[in-house]
This record gives structure tokens, sequence and C-alpha cells, in this order.
């Protein structure tokens, strides 16, 4: 071959080389020499696939080192993304999976990793996206297009060349896994809602006996003088253990009472009720009947008491009892109504709460 047909020969090759490398108008080199394998392009970085490779490959490292279960052996090899790529090298069949799983990582369709630091929902996420990854790899023009990008990826990369065939059943073989992947990720999420519902429990459970632990009792001391009535009324409140939590709720009987910064409400209540008591003696001319009237309170109070001890009654009743009858929703507006509380927990118990 003579010299002037050597030259025509690179110049045919070199000319869309030339051309694709021109950048506003002005040449760029760089593609031109990324063909030649003269300098490597870092344009596969710029995907998402990148920086999460990247993470994962320093992260798997870490736990070699330390001696947990990692995907690579890095007694040998740097610990970096370049180090996990010479591991990868060394199964062929793998590059195929690898290359697709980085090219779609982060896209619609396959999602990405929500924290990198929630090592228990990996194995979920992992296997997730591999199910979403072979759906997509059953689409023919999505795997050549991963193909075409691996050709023009791979040396940059420190991939290993495969042949367009093997690479394509490779991807074929994981694509026909779909089913497989997508049990495994279903059986990894049921795993994990059991553990974070475990987890849950045993921390509400933790909660509750610091809490109850916290328990310190307090004397309710309401009347400095009591009169005979405001005396029936300290009897009956003497029968139930009121206690306070670092929860800020004071308890009566263990049960929930009402919040320690409305304790100075509980008298007001009492009095309001007495004096409704004294109200109705005075309308009927009786002063028996207000006695009468502070004497039945009383029992209602001593009542109250037992049906809080009453392991029958659930703290959901309880509660939903005490938002018919406490001082806030009782329709004697700032008054307790101690026999609606008692009567409205049996009735939310006989309902199952």
């Amino acid at each position: 071959m003579s010299l002037l047909q050597t030259t025509k020969i690179l110049a045919l090759v070199l000319v869309p080389l030339i051309i694709t490398g021109c950048v506003r108008g002005q040449l760029d080199p760089n593609p031109m020499l990324t063909t030649l394998h003269l300098k490597k392009s870092e344009e596969y970085k710029k995907r998402p696939g990148w920086q999460a490779f990247e993470k994962l490959a320093t992260d798997d490292c870490r736990v070699y080192k330390s001696g947990g279960k990692s995907l690579f052996k890095w007694s040998d090899i740097t610990c970096d993304a370049s180090g996990a790529i010479k591991y990868i090298n060394e199964t062929p069949n793998v590059i195929p999976i690898f290359y697709a799983a980085y090219h779609e990582y982060g896209g619609y369709e396959m999602g990405g990793f929500s924290s990198f630091d929630n090592a228990k929902r990996l194995t979920e996420e992992v296997t997730g996206m591999f199910a979403n990854l072979a759906k997509e790899l059953n689409n023919p023009e999505k795997v050549n297009a991963i193909y075409a990008d691996y050709e023009s990826d791979r040396w940059s990369m420190g991939l290993n060349e495969i042949s367009e065939s093997d690479f394509k059943n490779h991807i074929s073989s994981f694509a026909a896994k779909q089913q497989e992947f997508m049990s495994q990720y279903q059986q990894a999420q049921n795993n994990n809602q059991q553990r974070y519902k475990a987890e849950h429990e045993a921390a509400e459970k933790q909660k509750r006996e610091k809490n109850i632990a916290s328990e310190r009792p307090i004397n309710l001391v309401l009347w400095d003088n009591p009169t005979q009535a405001q005396r029936q009324i300290t009897d009956a409140l003497g029968t139930i253990k009121f206690t306070i939590r670092n929860d800020g709720w004071a308890y009566a009987n263990g049960r929930r009472f009402m919040g320690i910064s409305g304790l100075e409400s509980f008298r007001n209540s009492l009095d309001m009720s007495l004096t409704s008591c004294s109200d109705v003696g005075a309308y009927i001319g009786e002063s028996s009947i207000a006695m009468s009237c502070a004497n039945g309170l009383a029992q209602d109070i001593v009542e109250w008491g037992k049906t809080a001890k009453n392991s029958s009654i659930s703290n959901t009743a309880w509660n939903a009892a005490a938002v018919d009858s406490s001082i806030n929703y009782n329709v004697i507006k700032y008054e307790i109504s101690f026999s609606h509380w008692v009567g409205m927990a049996r009735v939310y118990a006989s309902r199952g709460l």
C-alpha cells in the first residue's frame, strides 16, 4: 500500500472523529483521544450510579476490614471504586449486570437507595432494585442502549471487554430472574416490617416502663380549714392513690387523671360542685340536702377510684370516658362528673375498647 493510500485511509477514519470532537465550533480533542484509547474520559462519573458505587465500595471495604460480611474481598485491592472494578473484572459474567445496574441507578424505573446508613434496609432495597432492573432489561431497546454506552465507557471505567453476544446473554439470564428477585424483595420487606414492629413495640414497652418507674406519690391538700362537706370529699380522695410521672400527667390508682399543670383547677372543680350542692340546699331550704349532695359526690369519687383499679377496663376505655367527663369536655362546664366517668368507662369497655 502506497503512502498516499495510507494517508487517505487515515483521513477517512479520523475525519468523523474530529467532527464529533467539535464543541461550539471549536475543536475538542478529548472524544477523539478517548475513542483511540489515548486519554480516559470521566463522563461516566456524571451518572448517579457512579457516586452510589463509590459509596458502596468504600463502605464494603470498611465492613471487610472490620471482619464483617462483604461483597468483595479487599485483601489485596485498594479500598475504592477502582479496586472494586478490579474484583468485578475477575468474574466476566458479572460485568454486564454491574454496568446495567450502574447505568440505570437512580432512574424512575429502578430507583435508588434511600440511605446508605441504614444497613438493615439495604437488603430490601437491593432486591427491589434488582427486580426493577430485571423488568427493564426485558426490553431489547433498553439493552441495546446500555450496551452502546458500555462500549463507550468501559475503557475509561477500567472494565474488561465483553463481546456483544456475551453481554446480552448475561443480561438475558439476569432478566429471566425477575420473579425470583421480586419474591426475595417481598420476603425482605416482610422481614423488615416484622422487625420494625418488634422494635417499635420494644421501644414503647421500654418507654412505658421508664415512665412507670418515675412514678412518685403526691398528697392532695386542697383546703387548709375544710368545712364538713369538704372533709367528706377529702376523706373520699384519701381512698385513692394519687401519683405523678415524668410524662407530665397525674394518675389516680395508676390511671391517667389530668395534666400536672392542670392540678390547680382540680380544687376549683370540686369547689364548684360543692357550691352547686349548697345552692340546691338553699333552694329547697334544707341544709341536709346540701350535705346529702356532698356525700353523694364523695361516694362517686370512691367509686371512681375503685373503677380505676378494675383490670377489666382498659386504659383506652378509661381515657375515652375521661373525654366525656373531665373539666374541658363535660356538659357541666369546669366540673368533673365522676359518676359519668365511671359509667362511660364501663360502656366503652363493653364495646371492646
